[in-house]
Protein backbone atom coordinates (compact mmCIF):
# COMPACT_ATOMS: atom_id res chain seq x y z
CA UNK A 1 0.00 0.00 0.00
CA UNK A 2 1.37 3.11 -0.86
CA UNK A 3 1.11 5.99 1.45
CA UNK A 4 1.73 9.33 -0.12
CA UNK A 5 1.82 12.07 2.31
CA UNK A 6 0.99 16.27 1.95
CA UNK A 7 1.85 18.11 4.38
CA UNK A 8 -1.43 20.78 4.63
CA UNK A 9 -0.46 22.90 7.79
CA UNK A 10 2.89 23.89 5.80
CA UNK A 11 0.86 24.41 2.63
CA UNK A 12 -1.73 26.60 4.43
CA UNK A 13 1.07 28.62 5.91
CA UNK A 14 2.45 29.36 2.12
CA UNK A 15 -0.44 30.04 1.42
CA UNK A 16 -1.32 33.20 3.62
CA UNK A 17 2.47 34.29 3.06
CA UNK A 18 1.11 34.73 -0.18
CA UNK A 19 -1.91 35.71 -0.14
CA UNK A 20 -0.51 39.69 -0.26
CA UNK A 21 0.99 39.26 -2.92
CA UNK A 22 -0.19 39.93 -7.10
CA UNK A 23 -0.45 37.09 -9.05
CA UNK A 24 2.83 38.30 -10.81
CA UNK A 25 4.73 38.30 -7.77
CA UNK A 26 3.70 35.04 -6.49
CA UNK A 27 4.35 33.72 -9.83
CA UNK A 28 7.99 34.90 -9.53
CA UNK A 29 8.85 34.02 -5.70
CA UNK A 30 7.47 30.54 -5.98
CA UNK A 31 9.71 30.25 -9.22
CA UNK A 32 12.59 31.10 -7.59
CA UNK A 33 11.85 29.49 -4.18
CA UNK A 34 11.24 26.19 -6.15
CA UNK A 35 14.62 26.94 -7.97
CA UNK A 36 16.58 26.75 -4.62
CA UNK A 37 14.88 24.29 -2.54
CA UNK A 38 15.68 21.69 -6.05
CA UNK A 39 19.77 23.04 -5.70
CA UNK A 40 20.23 22.70 -2.88
CA UNK A 41 18.83 19.67 -1.86
CA UNK A 42 20.14 18.14 -5.37
CA UNK A 43 23.94 18.85 -3.79
CA UNK A 44 23.36 16.12 -1.03
CA UNK A 45 21.57 13.80 -3.53
CA UNK A 46 23.31 10.60 -5.80
CA UNK A 47 23.16 11.48 -9.28
CA UNK A 48 20.61 9.20 -9.63
CA UNK A 49 18.09 10.37 -7.12
CA UNK A 50 18.06 14.50 -8.26
CA UNK A 51 14.97 16.43 -8.59
CA UNK A 52 13.95 18.08 -11.66
CA UNK A 53 10.82 19.03 -10.29
CA UNK A 54 9.85 19.98 -7.01
CA UNK A 55 7.62 16.50 -6.04
CA UNK A 56 3.85 17.70 -5.53
CA UNK A 57 3.51 13.57 -3.49
CA UNK A 58 6.11 11.82 -0.54
CA UNK A 59 6.68 8.58 0.80
CA UNK A 60 8.22 9.85 3.78
CA UNK A 61 7.12 12.01 6.42
CA UNK A 62 9.91 13.66 7.24
CA UNK A 63 11.29 14.09 4.06
CA UNK A 64 8.27 16.12 3.24
CA UNK A 65 8.32 18.05 6.13
CA UNK A 66 11.91 19.15 5.66
CA UNK A 67 10.97 20.03 1.88
CA UNK A 68 8.08 21.95 2.82
CA UNK A 69 10.01 23.94 5.76
CA UNK A 70 12.34 24.74 3.63
CA UNK A 71 10.40 25.89 0.81
CA UNK A 72 8.45 28.33 3.22
CA UNK A 73 11.61 29.77 4.90
CA UNK A 74 12.89 30.64 1.30
CA UNK A 75 9.65 31.74 0.20
CA UNK A 76 9.66 34.30 3.75
CA UNK A 77 13.05 35.12 2.55
CA UNK A 78 12.26 36.24 -0.84
CA UNK A 79 9.33 37.85 0.29
CA UNK A 80 11.16 40.20 2.42
CA UNK A 81 13.76 40.89 -0.40
CA UNK A 82 10.72 42.00 -2.26
CA UNK A 83 9.37 44.28 -0.10
CA UNK A 84 12.92 45.69 0.71
CA UNK A 85 13.28 46.63 -3.03
CA UNK A 86 10.02 48.14 -3.32
CA UNK A 87 10.40 49.95 -0.21
CA UNK A 88 13.94 51.13 -1.82
CA UNK A 89 12.07 52.21 -5.13
CA UNK A 90 9.71 54.26 -3.09
CA UNK A 91 11.76 56.20 -0.90
CA UNK A 92 12.97 59.63 -2.48
CA UNK A 93 15.53 62.12 -1.43
CA UNK A 94 13.66 65.32 -0.05
CA UNK A 95 16.10 68.55 -0.76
Amino acid sequence: MNKFIRLKEHRDKLNTMLSRLSFNEKKYILKKVDERVIKSSNRLLEEKDKFKKLPNRFKDEKVASIIHLTRNIFASHEIDELYKTKRSENIRVVK
